[in-house]
């Protein structure tokens, strides 16, 4: 079965297609562009070269959801499966469980099948996330903070002089000009605030397993010795897309 999977987030929308349980094909595209339907329609039948038999999106940007809706029916002939909490196969603990990111769960989906529970994830996409299955397997919660991109903007757009960065490493802690000031800030203020947050976490769950995913997890996560897992959510995905195929099949031999 050859399965294409959509996460789709505020910044860019990551995709992947598995054929017969492989993930081979994997890009990454803009969550903001123009003439959007033909943009991803171009992108998807580029990479899609092969007969797709499912499709299943995780998506936290709801005005993208009708188009890709649209698309697969156009490009496949059938409809996706948009995960939920309802069908995403993890208890959620969450006062109002309709309310957590898609991605999110996905991710506590993933980590809980390849990693285990008690488990934390740390997510770098736009908003720099905490997620935490606690030792019963359900997803307990978590934290949501500002990303570094979204951090870095900010810096820009709410002063005078202070340039918009390109995120990378510093090679001081002392920066001798703005822009190393900044790198420093970031960098250093990033790491700092994980350590400290991930240490409480671990105390509070009582877990000594946390794991990293997200677009600067290689970049923060590494120095920290945290384990990154670059296709946590793809992974996340096509195995909800499995127990909800299972469970489709259970019921109709009901």
């Amino acid at each position: 079965m050859n399965l294409i999977t959509f996460d789709i987030g505020n910044t860019s929308i990551n995709t992947g297609i598995y054929v017969n349980d492989k993930l081979k094909i994997t890009w990454r595209m803009s969550s903001d562009t123009k003439n959007k339907t033909a943009f991803y329609k171009k992108e998807i039948l580029k990479h899609a070269k092969i007969e797709i038999h499912g499709a299943i999106i995780s998506s936290v940007v709801p005005a993208l959801d009708p188009l890709f809706n649209n698309l697969c029916l156009n490009l496949f002939g059938f409809k996706p499966l948009f995960v939920n909490y309802k069908n995403c196969g993890i208890k959620v603990k969450y006062n109002k469980p309709s309310v957590v990111g898609a991605d999110r769960l996905v991710n506590a989906v993933a980590g809980k099948v390849m990693f285990g529970a008690p488990l934390i994830i740390i997510d770098f996409g736009t908003a720099t996330t905490f997620d935490c299955i606690d030792k019963s397997g359900a997803y307990a919660g978590g934290a949501i903070l500002p990303g570094i991109d979204m951090s870095l903007k900010a810096l820009n757009h709410f002063t005078a002089k202070l340039p918009l960065v390109k995120f990378s490493k510093p090679k001081n802690i002392i920066g001798k000009n703005t822009i190393e000031s900044i790198k420093s800030g970031i960098y250093y203020g990033y790491t700092g605030s994980i350590i400290h947050f991930a240490s409480n976490l671990k105390k509070t769950l009582k877990c000594d397993k946390i794991i990293a995913t997200g677009g600067y997890a290689n970049l923060i996560a590494k120095p920290l010795e945290i384990s990154n897992v670059p296709d946590l959510t793809l992974h996340g995905l096509k195995i909800i897309w499995e127990n909800n195929k299972l469970n489709r099949k259970s019921g109709e031999d009901k």
